[in-house]
């Protein structure tokens, strides 16, 4: 896989690969926004989560407000980009988070990479905030991480994300297993 620089990012955003700011394109990569809104972690529980059974932990939807929203040490929540993909067979992307949201201890927990194929999303971002002792204020709009963008051999049809993916086509925050379960509220 080959790592595409700023000209190939904006020829992505160009041709609508990808939905973004070309003044948000650096050098290898291409800043990512926050949506404006999230799904957080709800506090009532009635159980343990059975991953293996396509369960999936119960949130709250919430509109960001212009000002800004908390999220309490120790919480979690989903969050989706501004930003829109369609992915063709041999582009590979993969979200990394910003440094200055890591040195504040804003964690992403690390699902950020995009098959080939995958198309007509928002990517979801899982986050939690790690301090101890401080609230973090997150804002839509702000920029959040970087996306990369490796261009691969290709891939047939069978393999492409576009058939057996199960998150293409997503808008905004979207919890894994969105059937059976636990959802948003």
């Amino acid at each position: 896989m080959t790592l595409l620089s700023a000209p190939r990012i904006l020829d992505l955003i160009n041709s609508n690969v990808i939905t973004a700011d070309p003044k948000n394109v650096n050098s290898a990569s291409v800043d990512i926004t926050i949506g404006d809104e999230v799904l957080i972690e709800d506090v009532a529980t009635d159980g343990p989560i059975d991953i293996d059974a396509k369960q999936s932990p119960a949130f709250t939807k919430v509109k960001i407000p212009t000002e800004g929203i908390i999220i309490y040490p120790g919480q979690c929540f989903l969050a989706h980009t501004n930003e829109y993909f369609n992915l063709p067979d041999n582009i590979a992307a993969e979200f990394v988070l910003r440094s200055s949201m890591a040195r504040c201890f804003m964690n992403h927990m690390l699902a950020g990479f995009c098959d080939p194929g995958w198309n007509g999303s928002q990517l979801t971002m899982e986050f939690k905030n790690e301090t101890q002792f401080h609230s973090l204020l997150i804002k839509p709009g702000m920029r959040v991480g970087q996306m990369k963008f490796f261009e691969t051999d290709g891939c047939d049809p069978e393999h492409s994300y576009s058939n057996k993916g199960n998150y293409n086509n997503q808008q905004g925050a979207t919890m894994a297993f969105t059937g059976e379960g636990h959802n948003a509220s």
